[in-house]
């Protein structure tokens, strides 16, 4: 008899463990952000252009790798709770899969880094990508199995070891680039570890069963991701690529960085609906409810970047890269764009619509690397950014058309202005707009922050210990 774990069960307050996860995520972009800025101090522009062009790309992978694989297992996990057999041979499936996967994405990661890095750095790329795609098998994992507070644990704890091995490698020590990306390759053991949960349904590679579904699902999925991830890195790696902007690389990458925000916010939503998703319900409603708390999480960081007083970026960068807050405003809006992006090949993938919405979104992408091109000719870096904002618009319209995701998509955007958002919005944006102090505007976006948070996750319920009943 096969030994196999414990079948898939709805936890007691999934809600809670499901907002810990998103919460989880959030102080784990949180961290990432934190390391990414102070590397400003410990890196020149040129350098720390190079390592964001390098970092957009292991980022965007990460992006990729958190579904594709890991997303069929999930849903496979979720329908084959009262066959064991089944499950195993789903686990088995999409942990070799990714070892073969990892290697490949390995040499085409590598190859990529190697048109603007030196070989160390794109060597400690290559490795990284692979640790990543092989420790994604553990998140699909947890995710089918609902283990929402040991996935948060474990998206947090990466970038927590990513941030102290930086800090000492960097900051502490001085050893440059290739020590930064370093110390992304030893946030990705992490995951990687995170493989010893699913020891119990893992067989040999000769046990794998070639299930035709689980290889179209996994190709499909993982090819609209890769869609998603080149949309998404295509301004920071051309940036470091087109020699014409190549002396303004250093702030814009960090502008990008900070942009990208409302994306990981999005990743953080749509991990946590997903397994939702995929068993089915109320489908229509789940995705609403999933645009509303985006919609509102993402909007406040686009509020919160948009109006940041010049006195702040001059605290927290160095001189060098104080051209930042010219293109800030369009790659925040960038990054919202792109976490409506992310949401709806969420949906997309739960439905099973990706062969629709992977033929928007490769249309979606020529417009965007079109549009980032044209741009970059006609004004410089500041054309670059608006190009990428006009060609992540043109892909999300290619991408709801395709894949016949309007109807959430208006329904939430019809929904968003009431009471609350009104009342918000009427408070908040002329106090962050109006106001150049820094304590003021850090005020205003904390207690907005507080607002939208209870506001976005007011179903989720604190448990609460009952008493026993005496019999």
């Amino acid at each position: 008899m096969l030994e196999v774990g414990p079948a898939p069960t709805a936890p007691v307050n999934d809600g809670v463990r499901a907002g810990w996860l998103t919460m989880a995520t959030v102080l784990a972009m949180g961290v990432n952000y934190f390391y990414a800025l102070a590397l400003t101090h410990g890196l020149t522009s040129q350098e720390y252009g190079v390592f964001a062009a390098a970092q957009a790309l292991l980022t965007m992978l990460g992006v990729a790798g958190s579904v594709a694989v890991p997303w069929v297992l999930a849903r496979e996990i979720v329908r084959q709770k009262d066959d064991p057999v089944r499950r195993r041979d789903a686990v088995t499936f999409a942990f070799w899969v990714n070892i073969v996967a990892g290697a490949v994405l390995a040499v085409v990661m590598g190859s990529v880094c190697l048109t603007f890095a030196p070989l160390a750095a794109a060597s400690m790329v290559s490795l990284t990508s692979f640790l990543l795609t092989v420790g994604s098998t553990a998140v699909g994992y947890l995710q089918g199995y609902r283990r929402n507070t040991a996935l948060g644990n474990i998206i947090l704890g990466e970038f927590v070891f990513k941030l102290g091995a930086g800090c000492l490698l960097v900051l502490g020590l001085g050893l440059g680039t290739v020590a930064a990306l370093a110390a992304g390759t030893l946030g990705a053991l992490v995951p990687l570890s995170a493989c010893w949960f699913l020891r119990k349904d893992l067989g040999r590679p000769h046990a794998v069963v070639v299930d035709r579904d689980l290889w179209r699902s996994a190709g499909r999925i993982g090819g609209l991701q890769v869609l998603v991830a080149m949309i998404a890195a295509t301004d920071q790696v051309l940036v470091a690529v087109l020699g014409s902007v190549h002396d303004e690389i250093g702030p814009y990458q960090v502008a990008a960085a900070l942009g990208r925000i409302p994306l990981f916010l999005s990743v953080a939503v749509s991990i946590a609906v997903f397994p939702a998703l995929a068993a089915g319900g109320q489908m229509l409603e789940q995705r609403v409810e999933g645009l509303r708390v985006y919609w509102l999480l993402g909007l406040l960081v686009v509020l919160a970047l948009e109006t940041v007083p010049d006195s702040v970026l001059e605290l927290v960068f160095p001189n060098e890269f104080s051209s930042v807050k010219s293109v800030l405003p369009w790659t925040a809006l960038i990054g919202f764009m792109l976490g409506w992006i992310n949401m709806v090949t969420t949906f997309a993938q739960s439905k099973e619509r990706t062969a629709r919405a992977t033929k928007g979104l490769g249309l979606g992408l020529l417009l965007h690397v079109l549009s980032c091109v044209v741009g970059t000719k006609v004004d410089g870096i500041h054309g670059l950014a608006v190009g990428a904002f006009i060609g992540t618009i043109l892909a999300l319209l290619a991408l709801v058309i395709a894949s016949g995701e309007t109807k959430p998509v208006l329904i939430a955007i019809n929904e968003m202005p009431n009471r609350y958002t009104i009342a918000g919005a009427v408070v908040l944006i002329p106090l962050a707009v109006t106001t150049n102090s820094p304590l003021v505007w850090l005020t205003t976006m904390t207690i907005g922050g507080l607002g939208v948070f209870a506001y976005a996750f007011r179903h989720v319920k604190v448990p609460t210990r009952q008493k026993a009943v005496k019999r």
